[in-house]
């Protein structure tokens, strides 16, 4: 007699295996999505770089006067280190009391960042994405990404003092945030909180 349905057990098996594609699919569709916007915020990264040198460029410094983040009750354009959100300025969907002009609008008000996309560092969405770090030995920008690099600190272009491009682990972003925060590079148990209370994983910077 020829056999005209599917058993019990082989249908169960049909949806078991449906079921362990679907989930993979979802899983894959997820991690492409993560991967689609760390690269968007690669790109908005690039782009604060490349907007800051054209600046360093005409100013010959990476000080960015009455930008960033400031302690309340006290001038902004008194500082002379940058520091802060990019994204944080009473131009900005997050206004807090202790930022007045952003970084994102002094680099656009100097020509050096494009509208569109200080628009969008100044969004709701990604006022405090991004970070900015300046002293005398240098600057960062940093940002935390949903699926961190294997080797982020090639590719953020992460360098010791001696100008060798730092190894690619979790102890360099820090450490390289600890000789932007005024300590030495032989402190690497001292950080200002980039990586540590913020848990920026990216950056991008020189180092002198």
């Amino acid at each position: 007699m020829k056999k005209t349905a599917f058993t019990l057990i082989e249908l169960l098996v049909v949806i078991v295996i449906i079921g362990i594609l679907a989930t993979i699919s979802v899983a894959q569709f997820n991690n492409y999505q993560a991967m689609a916007r760390d690269a968007k915020k690669i790109v908005y990264i690039n782009q604060l770089q490349k907007a800051l040198q054209l600046y360093a460029i005409e100013e010959e410094t990476y000080h960015l006067p009455c930008a960033g983040y400031h302690s309340v009750g006290v001038d902004p354009c008194t500082k002379t280190q940058s520091s802060g959100f990019v994204g944080f300025g009473n131009d900005s969907a997050t206004n807090p009391p202790s930022y007045t002009t952003s970084i994102a609008k002094f680099l656009n008000d100097r020509g050096s960042l494009g509208s569109a996309t200080y628009a969008t560092l100044t969004s709701t969405q990604y006022a405090d994405k991004y970070m900015y770090y300046h002293n005398d030995n240098g600057y960062s920008f940093s940002v935390k990404l949903e699926k961190p690099l294997a080797d982020y600190a090639v590719n953020g272009k992460w360098y010791d003092l001696e100008g060798t491009m730092a190894n690619p682990s979790v102890t360099d972003i820090g450490r390289m945030q600890t000789i932007h925060n005024g300590t030495q590079k032989d402190e690497p148990t001292t950080d200002n909180g980039v990586y540590t209370r913020y848990l920026m994983n990216y950056a991008v910077g020189i180092v002198r």
